[in-house]
């Protein structure tokens, strides 16, 4: 286990909503060999700044699609970029976390397409495919993880 995680509270990041996802994400990915990861609609970032805390050797991008003035606070800062520009790259990533927003998301069957051609994993609520639920988010919503690649 991570030093910075010490019974289920990482050191280091304020308590509260996001954190509290943050450490279930974690809790279902520390055993993955998760090397890079993009969180979509990141909102405060708080979420991707714990686990660039919790796995310092991870690779870890945060977008949304509004700036947002807490982001102050963060140790890398976010960008600001429309999801549908971002899936016409070609880059693989291990790991996509696309929480509240994807319930609501309009393209979700393209945006599930780029998924299948350049992700392993993806965690968000409300997924219409197999998952493994990870626990809940602030709004009682299952959080689930994807498995999208098969392991050869």
């Amino acid at each position: 286990m991570n030093e910075n995680v010490i019974g289920g509270r990482i050191w280091g990041l304020q308590n509260g909503y996001d954190s509290g996802r943050m450490i279930q994400i974690y809790e279902a990915i520390k055993d993955l060999n998760i090397k890079s990861i993009v969180e979509i609609a990141c909102g405060y970032g708080i979420v991707a700044d714990g686990l660039r805390w919790v796995m310092p050797g991870c690779e870890i991008t945060q977008f949304d699609m509004f700036p947002n003035p807490e982001w102050t606070h963060l140790k890398v800062s976010p960008f600001i970029m429309d999801v549908n520009e971002f899936i016409k790259t070609d880059k693989h990533y291990d790991l996509v976390i696309f929480l509240n927003s994807y319930r609501n998301w309009d393209f979700k069957e393209e945006f599930n397409k780029w998924l299948e051609k350049n992700v392993d994993y993806f965690i968000a609520s409300e997924i219409e495919r197999e998952t493994t639920e990870i626990g809940y988010d602030g709004n009682n919503r299952k959080l689930q993880l994807w498995k999208i690649k098969k392991s050869d």
